[in-house]
């Protein structure tokens, strides 16, 4: 491992497949790797080793990076996207077309982006959470909008099943913590709810295509989205449990406990 150089003074990290983009103290953000797509958000076109300033954003509190794509979320609760868009991820109401949508063999239409795009249908927002191929936005008011790939059909031969702007998800109340991994994604509610929809294998027609209960925490601290999801509670335990079975067993399992914690430290 080495240094990234050209970049101090950074309060979070998020890394695609092949690009990462980085939060400064002072509210800015920066990218490097990949650019096939945008990624960079520098308005060009090459890739790059060195952190590059996405242009156009500043007071930023907080970023996601999907696969191909980038969010950023500004003080004013402003939801910024840039890069690949697919499958619609920059909810601009477009979407990138090509003439074999399984291979991607041959541009019809691009509608990447290269700059910072300000998702203009949204406003009030407190918390991004970027997918492989979709986002998700947290409003103060506890309502969770997504839009993108429209999960768990990621083979779906239809390349029109996407939502290419912000569209509220339905089922879900008092939520104030949202996460996303891959093609699903988690949100936990003021009473301590844990919701998933998605799947986290590749396969059509497996997941759920909208929220379900998986889970119960008295006292739920964060909640991360990932092959195994896991939560942190109140009292510094984490517990894990395995998404493609929604918890069917009931139960999830605590897998380091207060004690291990403070013998970490």
């Amino acid at each position: 491992m080495e240094i990234v150089p050209d970049i101090s003074g950074c309060v979070k990290v998020c890394t695609g497949v092949e690009h990462a983009i980085a939060l400064t103290s002072d509210g800015f953000v920066y990218a490097w790797g990949d650019n096939t797509y945008g990624q960079l958000g520098n308005g060009r076109k090459k890739n790059s080793e060195k952190p590059q300033k996405v242009k156009g954003l500043s007071d930023i509190e907080d970023i996601s990076s999907g696969y191909y794509h980038c969010m950023a979320l500004n003080k004013n609760g402003n939801v910024y996207t840039w890069g690949r868009n697919n499958h619609g991820q920059l909810g601009d109401g477009r979407y990138t077309r090509y003439s074999d949508y399984n291979t991607g063999s041959k541009l019809l239409k691009d509608n990447d982006r290269r700059s910072a795009y300000m998702v203009n249908t949204l406003s009030d927002i407190v918390q991004i959470a970027a997918g492989s191929g979709h986002c998700f936005a947290l409003r103060k008011d506890s309502v969770v909008f997504e839009w993108g790939e429209l999960i768990p059909t990621l083979f779906e031969l239809d390349p029109d099943r996407k939502t290419k702007t912000p569209a509220e998800v339905e089922g879900l109340e008092n939520i104030v913590q949202i996460s996303a991994f891959g093609i699903h994604a988690l949100a936990l509610s003021a009473s301590g709810d844990i919701w998933r929809w998605g799947n986290t294998v590749h396969a059509p027609g497996e997941g759920w295509d909208s929220p379900r209960k998986t889970a119960v925490f008295p006292d739920p601290l964060r909640i991360t989205a990932g092959f195994i999801d896991t939560v942190i509670t109140s009292n510094n335990e984490i517990w894990q449990g395995y998404p493609r079975d929604g918890y069917e067993n009931g139960e999830s399992k605590r897998i380091v406990s207060e004690k291990d914690i403070a013998a970490l430290r």
